[in-house]
């Protein structure tokens, strides 16, 4: 997990910035451009750093900040407390920091600037809500929540190339890792993987694997 924390830094710095003579300000609406440049500097985000972003970047560093404001740790989310515990097993990831990096700096730039619009627009309110959804195991109203944050023009194309077909990859995987005599626990952190008729889940009991979902736990 370190080597990937690594060459995420690495693939971070080539993919995520302009070069010379490009800016964040010609890639965006000018409205969108307003809005974002306002909520990152609101979060502690330079401007002349928000400039430089490219939209996919900048929507993650934006989500992160946002969390953080609305007092969620990365430090103790659910991956780093399950690591932080796996002293002696074999531990390696569902994704490569390659792959994700590859996917969003991938993407075409109306569904880069859809997603920066999207995570402009969430508020401590709007994260706060989810984790009391999460809490009560409300899946409905989760996916409800989800599927508005995603109430703009290029909002399927984008969630079928950030979760639907990562979601049947995840779930490929996990077929793989039933098909051994070994015992794994997987861990997907974010929500969305398990919403949605395609979520991971939903893929795995089409495939013939059974699944039970724990909510309402505290």
């Amino acid at each position: 997990m370190e080597r990937e924390a690594d060459a995420a830094a690495s693939l971070t710095m080539l993919r995520g910035f302009y070069g010379a003579g490009e800016t964040l300000k010609s890639d965006l609406p000018p409205e969108l451009y307003r809005r974002v440049l306002q909520r990152a500097t609101q979060l502690g985000i330079p401007a002349a750093s928000v400039v430089q972003m490219r939209p996919w970047l900048l929507a993650l560093t934006i989500s992160i900040l946002a969390a953080s404001a609305a007092s969620f740790e990365p430090s103790i989310g659910i991956d780093a407390y399950l690591l932080n515990r796996s002293a002696g097993k074999h531990v390696s990831a569902l994704e490569t920091a390659e792959f994700q990096i590859g996917l969003f700096s991938g993407l075409p730039m109306a569904l880069q600037a859809c997603m920066l619009e999207e995570s402009a627009d969430a508020d401590v309110a709007s994260v706060e809500r989810l984790l009391e959804l999460w809490r009560a195991g409300d899946a409905q109203q989760l996916g409800a929540l989800m599927h508005d944050a995603l109430a703009h023009p290029d909002g399927e194309a984008l969630y079928q190339v950030i979760f639907v077909e990562r979601n049947r990859q995840m779930a490929a995987t996990v077929e793989r890792l039933l098909a051994d005599v070994e015992n794994y626990l997987v861990v997907a952190p974010g929500i969305r993987h398990f919403l949605g008729p395609d979520n991971v889940l939903r893929l795995l009991e089409c495939a013939g694997f059974p699944t039970v979902r724990l909510s309402g736990m505290r």
